[in-house]
Parts: C-alpha cells; sequence; structure tokens
C-alpha cells in the first residue's frame, strides 16, 4: 500500500506551480511600476517583489496539499510547510475582506474608487508583515500543542522554506522601519 508520504511531483504539480510563479511575476512587475521609494533603501524593493511570488507559491501549496491522493485533513494540519501555507492564504483572504469593505465604503459614500493599481499596492503593503505573524502563531499552535509533525513529501519541504521566509520577511520589515526610527531617537538622547 501506497503511503501518502510517498507522493511524488506530478504533472499537475508542475502546472500548478507554473501558474502561481506568473501569479508572482505579474503581481511583482505591478509593484514595480507603482514603486514610489528608492529601490536601494534597506533591499524593501526586492523584498516588496518576492512577496509576491512567495504569496502565489504559498496559495499554490493550499491546493497541492489538497489534491488527491492525501493525508486526512487532521494528519495534513499536523504539517508545519502545509499549516504555513495555509496561515498565508488566510491572511491574504482577510486582507481582500478588508479591502472590500473599503471599496463599499466608498461606494456608499458615492467617492471615487481607486485604481486597480492602487489596490494591488494597498494590498501589497498590508501583506508585507501580517503572513509573518500568522505562520508564527500557526506553528506556535503546532508546536504547543505537540502536533508538529513535518512530512516528507516535496511540497512539505517547500512550504517549510516559505514559512521561514515569511517570518525572516517580517523580521526584516520590522527592522527596516524599526532602525531609522530607533536611530533618530538615540541621536535626540
Amino acid at each position: 500500500m501506497k503511503r501518502d508520504s510517498d507522493h511524488n511531483f506530478a504533472m499537475s504539480d508542475g502546472m500548478v506551480l507554473i501558474a502561481a510563479i506568473a501569479v508572482g511575476i505579474a503581481g511583482g512587475r505591478a509593484r514595480l511600476t507603482r514603486e514610489t521609494m528608492p529601490f536601494a533603501w534597506w533591499g524593501i524593493g526586492f523584498q516588496d517583489r518576492s512577496a509576491w511570488m512567495a504569496v502565489s507559491l504559498s496559495l499554490a501549496l493550499v491546493v497541492i496539499g489538497l489534491r488527491w491522493p492525501r493525508p486526512p485533513l487532521r494528519r495534513l494540519a499536523a504539517r508545519p510547510g502545509w499549516m504555513a501555507a495555509v496561515a498565508v492564504a488566510v491572511t491574504l483572504a482577510l486582507v481582500c475582506v478588508d479591502k472590500a469593505e473599503m471599496i463599499l465604503l466608498l461606494l456608499s459614500m458615492k467617492s471615487g474608487l481607486p485604481s486597480s493599481g492602487d489596490l494591488i499596492q494597498e494590498i501589497g503593503d498590508r501583506m508585507m508583515t501580517t503572513p509573518s505573524f500568522a505562520v508564527a502563531g500557526a506553528w506556535a499552535a503546532l508546536a504547543i500543542g505537540r502536533r508538529w509533525r513535518p512530512g516528507r513529501r516535496w511540497s512539505d519541504r517547500l512550504g517549510f522554506a516559505l514559512g521561514f521566509y515569511w517570518i525572516a520577511f517580517g523580521t526584516v520589515t520590522w527592522i527596516g522601519v524599526a532602525m531609522p526610527t530607533l536611530l533618530v531617537w538615540f541621536k535626540v538622547r
């Protein structure tokens, strides 16, 4: 009998990943055209565009994890790689609901709607740090609940790497935002 961890890379997995990479490139390019800050400032330009690739790959891993053959959801939810991808997907959904609420508010006030580029930029700004907290929270819940069961599939390892990316991404973004403030504060004192 074939175990659930023996699922090899399939053609459909490749198609999902290629579509995710295309979406990530398109999101990064859309963000590049609306760039307002200097590119070299703490590497935020690269970091900002890489987030679109990580978001699209995280969403793809959720889809790949739910594709048959798959383990029962109880065992799938114990895998830190897949839970990191689910945390990013839930965060993206909440950010999009927040932006939809803003659009409905603007429609009710009969004011002009923001352009699609402005919406992409606002969603990208919110996706800079929020997923790092979601991934850290999901991993903490798995560890505290003693449900941490890393899988041996390629998708589990990719999800684990993306989870570390999101935590590092949030940390570097926080340092990039907090350091100039701290430097000014220490010069004044």
